[in-house]
């Protein structure tokens, strides 16, 4: 069963060695289900994890711990460089796998990781269309969070994006100002606040010792992770 409205994850960063193997990740992402129920298996779309950028990099990070029940997809460009001739065809290439996998397959959800862009959201709408076609539930888990964009959206485009996008079983965001946006565009369905993850080798050269070695004061120290 999907989580309730009340499921709230703080916006935050995990390392990825803080989830034991075989863990759900998120029980968003996994959909996971009560003990009584059969394990749901996902269909989660990403950019291919060799590619530079957020998203990959998340997936990346996570995928050692993904449980067996979880399905990558990969999307968008193989390759760093790609010729105008190959992209229409990859781009439609991977709609017609998509539709295949999901008619052959016995997915129950569909993970999808747009931003708030138009390239992104004309891609996974589409996605989001045919998993919809094929009675499948969609979790949309929206990685960036464009406010230019996003007054774009409300002016010219919020019809269309709530026709396709108000269609998604559930959201993921990661920050609480991003839910209220979608929530005052009018979606009426679970909003959830995820996290994001740092790669362990982040934190190799760090000695383990360090942490013992710190002098009781009242300052503190933060690590603040940005790109």
């Amino acid at each position: 069963s999907m989580p309730t409205e009340e499921t709230r994850t703080p916006v935050g960063v995990c390392s990825a060695a803080s989830l034991p193997t075989g863990s759900r990740v998120s029980r968003l992402q996994t959909m996971e289900p009560d003990s009584n129920q059969p394990t749901p298996r996902v269909l989660l779309n990403a950019p291919d994890p060799s590619r530079q950028g957020g998203v990959a990099s998340f997936y990346r990070t996570l995928r050692p711990y993904l449980p067996e029940e979880v399905d990558l997809f990969t999307i968008g460009p193989r390759a760093q460089l790609e010729s105008i001739v190959r992209k229409p065809q990859r781009f439609l290439g991977d709609y017609i796998r998509f539709f295949r996998t999901l008619r052959r397959g016995n997915h129950d959800l569909v993970h999808l990781n747009p931003s708030l862009g138009s390239k992104a959201l004309v891609r996974d709408g589409l996605f989001l269309l045919i998993a919809k076609c094929l009675s499948k539930k969609v979790v949309v888990f929206n990685h960036g969070w464009n406010p230019d964009y996003e007054k774009v959206l409300r002016r010219r485009w919020l019809w269309p994006f709530k026709k396709v996008f108000f269609r998604a079983d559930a959201f993921v965001l990661l920050a609480g100002t991003f839910r209220e946006s979608l929530i005052e565009m009018g979606y009426k369905g679970p909003v959830h606040l995820g996290t994001t993850c740092v790669d362990d080798s982040v934190f190799s050269s760090v000695p383990r010792t360090a942490g013992k070695r710190r002098v009781k004061t009242d300052a503190f120290d933060v690590l603040f992770l940005t790109r």
